[in-house]
């Protein structure tokens, strides 16, 4: 049998006013995909007004100076931010009106994943490792092949342009955490 892991389910608080926020958190480290992130942004930005696209995650393997540089080369630092360790993740996930997991291999357990889910915020993310299991795509979110900024700009545009999908995917979202990923179906099941 396979008992997949549970998260503690916070109040759920609506999505925030102001503008368009994606947000992705996860370290800075190649595995996680920030370039291609940065890439969609850059396939998008002849369409971009004032949303934001926020990363947060502490430096690993990737220098924050190196994807810096890598959105002025794109041109998209005016709607880019990176924060660094951000000092309460769940905080900046309610900040965000859509999540996305880049990650182009690993994901064995998507910690990021579940704790979007359980603050009912739609996420975008890569069909590796377990993502597939937690993100049902067209439901709570979306799968993008990894290493596709094409695919992930073009899927991020079905959410940012279309408030309604955005709101019935996170609510459909907080639904998976609750029946799938809760901590007492993880007690339940073990």
């Amino acid at each position: 049998s396979v008992i997949y892991p549970g998260i503690d389910l916070p109040t759920i608080k609506p999505a925030p006013s102001g503008p368009l926020r994606v947000g992705l958190l996860g370290r800075l480290d190649p595995v996680k995909g920030h370039s291609y992130f940065l890439e969609a942004v850059g396939f998008m930005k002849d369409h971009l007004t004032d949303e934001l696209f926020l990363v947060a995650g502490e430096q690993k393997n990737t220098a924050p100076k190196d994807l810096e540089q890598q959105a002025v080369r794109l041109g998209i630092e005016r709607w880019v931010r990176f924060l660094g360790r951000v000092p309460d993740a769940g905080t900046f996930m309610e900040e965000c009106h859509v999540g996305v997991i880049a990650s182009v291999e690993s994901e064995a357990v998507s910690r990021a994943a579940l704790e979007w889910l359980a603050r009912g915020r739609p996420l975008v993310a890569t069909e590796v490792g377990a993502l597939p299991e937690m993100v049902l795509n067209g439901d709570n979110g979306y799968l993008v092949p990894p290493r596709n900024a094409t695919g992930l700009a073009r899927t991020l545009r079905l959410l940012m342009d279309d408030p309604d999908r955005r709101r019935k995917m996170g609510e459909r979202a907080r639904r998976t955490a609750e029946t799938r990923f809760s901590l007492d179906r993880l007690g339940e099941e073990t």
